[in-house]
């Protein structure tokens, strides 16, 4: 309004000074105005009858009243529920019954390297603790790259922007792959500490495993190596969360989920309380449970991968254990590394046979 007042003004002097200098020729001419300067003059008037607010008014809000009936009309009967519930009218769709999980193998192929991270597509990074070397391959066991480290790898993962980040074996650091195939640092943790698991959330932050002889931790960074929170102590108690964190990763609500080296997995909520631990005991197993890496899937159920039992444990938000999704009955034997893809194909490492398992989950309601 500041501005459209502004250019009236302008225009107005403008007209004003047009009038002006007409009126002085025909003056000096001995003529009549004629009608230009009348022109000019009646815009003038215009101008004039048009004067601007000094602020924008909004307009009014005008309230009335609404009677009980009225609503009746619109809602119905207002009054206090019944304690009987109503027959369902058939147009009803009813409630989803519960989600069954299952998972088939559509490609196997032989591999010493006992642990995968998948690049979002039908490859996987592909390495072994032992050897300084990654390999990127197809669900076919075609080795499309390879790539010296110079370093142990103990785990890796792929950011939202196709990044591979991996942590460094017996190390502090977490280094990134860069476009020349060498690896620079990112994130350098403290001497006494040891970094482990390393995982993507939904943020596109990174989640990292630290330990220690005491006061194991989890921390999360940017990319770029920056420090945003520590995840050390139970908001709700105080007391450590983690004995000896190893893998790890995020899931749908937040949570995330932990496999412990003392034979449970820790999940805890993104506020930094303990959710629930879950160490396979009540499904009395032949071994000890020993969880390697666990993930997570699209509706946020976990899956657990356990060593001594050949087993995939599935788990839900909230620990509940579900089912087991592969068995020694599917070939398992000594599961290990272990992630799933954006097309529900879950790619497993089995150290029993040295090889590479790649399955499709499929998802059917009961």
């Amino acid at each position: 309004m500041k501005e459209l007042k502004s250019r009236l003004h302008e225009e107005m002097t403008y007209l004003n000074q047009l009038i002006q200098q007409s009126e002085g020729k025909h003056r000096n001419k001995n003529i009549g105005m004629g009608q230009s300067v009348t022109e000019l003059k009646r815009r003038m008037e215009k101008y004039r009858s048009f004067v601007p607010p000094d602020v924008a008014c909004p307009p009014d809000l005008i309230t009335r009243h609404v009677d009980d009936q009225e609503l009746k009309n619109l809602f119905g009967q207002l009054g206090i529920k019944s304690t009987v519930n109503p027959p369902l009218p058939s147009r009803r769709k009813m409630r989803p019954g519960r989600l069954i999980m299952d998972a088939k193998i559509v490609s196997r192929f032989t591999s010493d390297q006992t642990s995968v991270v998948t690049t979002g597509n039908d490859q996987a990074w592909i390495w072994n603790f032992n050897d300084r070397h990654m390999s990127l391959v197809t669900s076919d066991g075609e080795v499309i790259q390879c790539i010296n480290t110079e370093f142990d790898v103990c785990d890796a993962c792929v950011s939202t922007s196709g990044d591979l980040l991996v942590t460094v074996c017996n190390g502090n650091k977490v280094k990134m792959l860069t476009k020349h195939k060498t690896f620079t640092d990112v994130y350098t943790a403290a001497d006494d500490c040891l970094t482990g698991g390393i995982t993507t959330t939904e943020t596109g932050n990174v989640l990292v495993t630290l330990n220690k002889v005491k006061d194991s931790k989890v921390v999360e960074i940017s990319t770029s190596g920056k420090l945003v929170r520590t995840i050390q102590y139970d908001t709700a108690d105080n007391k450590s969360l983690f004995d000896r964190p190893w893998f790890i990763c995020s899931n749908i609500n937040g949570d995330i989920i932990v496999s412990d080296d003392r034979n449970k997995v820790v999940a805890v909520s993104k506020s930094g309380t303990k959710r629930f631990i879950y160490d396979g005991k009540e499904r009395k197993l032949q071994n000890s449970f020993n969880p390697r890496y666990v993930v997570t899937d699209k509706y946020g159920n976990i899956l657990i991968a356990d060593y001594y039992n050949s087993a995939v444990h599935v788990l839900d938000q909230d620990g509940k254990f579900i089912k087991y999704l592969i068995t020694g009955e599917h070939g398992c034997d000594k599961p290990f590394g272990m992630d799933i893809n954006s097309s529900d194909r879950l790619w497993l490492y089995n150290n029993g046979p040295s090889e590479v398992f790649v399955t499709k989950l499929s998802y059917n309601r009961m």
